[in-house]
């Protein structure tokens, strides 16, 4: 099964891909929400895209909006990641992040 990555953190796409290749995805990342749409939209396409809410060129929601638009792609799942790298308050993280340790969100990125 093919994945797109999609987000210009060298740290998330790092992880991201070693996981889903660990569980046996064929992964191809990319930087940019326009190189994004580049692959999504060639043959063999991913079966499942995970892209940055904010990232250079196309944003994540325009690109799901791209891909809900064209028939041919809607069988691609989609996951937006958003996790802003300054959090407002711990409540504001752990909405965020849904992750909790220790009692405490961990949240950096």
């Amino acid at each position: 099964m093919r994945a797109l990555i999609a987000d210009d953190d060298r740290l998330t796409t790092t992880l991201l891909s070693d996981a889903l290749r660990r569980q046996g995805f064929e992964v191809t990342v990319v930087h940019d929400g326009n190189a994004a749409w580049e692959h999504i939209t060639s043959d063999p396409a991913p079966s499942l895209a995970i892209v940055d809410w904010m990232m250079p060129g196309l944003d994540g929601p325009e690109l799901c909006r791209r891909v809900r638009q064209e028939p041919s792609r809607a069988h691609l799942y989609m996951i937006l990641l958003n996790c802003a790298r300054v959090y407002a308050s711990a409540a504001a993280c752990s909405l965020c992040s849904g992750i909790w340790l220790n009692g405490s969100p961990s949240c950096r990125k």
